[in-house]
């Protein structure tokens, strides 16, 4: 069986009331506030604007990955950030992005998942 080698946070973020949504420089500072809370490290990054409405923001972090979107038009975001690691170790920061990220967008409601990677297939889990 292959050890789990990292954790992932799936964030879907409804009905948003942050005005932020469609702001490049504002959703880059809530994100890359909420990886330094975690004490993750990004390394790079690349960004998108659309040319009406939403944003894709990636960072590159010494720890794996973050991204962003946006649909400003549904008061939508998601996020997905993966880091390696055991999840005893992960998941504590994890969730204090999930935390940064609530807050920050302040969504009437959210959803979250967290995923052990690496894992046998046969015995994948959500949690």
């Amino acid at each position: 069986m292959i050890p789990t080698v990292g954790l992932q946070l799936l964030l879907d973020l409804y009905h948003c009331r942050s005005v932020a949504l469609n702001d490049v420089d504002a959703v880059e500072r809530i994100l890359r506030q909420a990886i330094a809370l975690a004490g993750f490290q990004v390394v790079n990054r690349t960004m998108h604007q659309f040319p009406h409405q939403g944003i894709t923001l990636v960072l590159i972090l010494a720890q794996s990955h973050a991204t962003l979107h946006t649909w400003p038009e549904s008061n939508f975001a998601t996020v997905d950030v993966y880091a390696c690691g055991t999840a005893e170790t992960v998941r504590p920061a994890l969730e204090k992005i999930q935390d940064h990220l609530v807050q920050q967008f302040a969504p009437l409601e959210f959803s979250s998942q967290f995923i052990h990677r690496g894992l046998d297939t046969r015995s994948a889990q959500v949690v």
